[in-house]
């Protein structure tokens, strides 16, 4: 709704800066001027997956898959472009971690806690 209300602001700025010659879609190839219309699709989708895939999961899942992306591009820039790891950093990764595990255990271990009340107040 909010995108809806700065339309009309937007389309007049971008009216004003075609006139000004301020804006990539007359000065650019029928290639770049379809790059650029594609970047809202492009934009959209994986967000509108994302909000479908995340009505599926638990939340204590989908909060945990959130350190996933940071954490690949950690590992990617240490590993493979060898960006220095000093001391604090590594003590830092290592205690996000820590914590990731203790929540993860304590969810798993109070999962299983109510499967086992569920099964046993199904038996009685």
């Amino acid at each position: 709704v909010e995108v809806l209300v700065l339309l009309p602001f937007a389309l007049g700025y971008l009216w004003w800066l075609s006139g000004h010659g301020g804006t990539s879609f007359g000065n650019g190839s029928r290639f770049t001027w379809t790059l650029l219309v594609l970047t809202g699709p492009m934009t959209a989708v994986p967000l509108f997956l994302f909000a479908f895939g995340a009505q599926r999961i638990r939340l204590a899942t989908l909060g945990l898959m959130q350190y996933l992306a940071p954490t690949t591009q950690f590992l990617v820039a240490v590993l493979l472009y060898g960006e220095p790891l000093g001391t604090v950093q590594a003590m830092t990764f290592g205690l996000i971690w820590v914590g990731l595990g203790i929540f993860s255990f304590d969810t798993w271990r109070r999962e299983r806690e109510l499967r086992r009340t569920a099964a046993l107040a199904n038996r009685g």
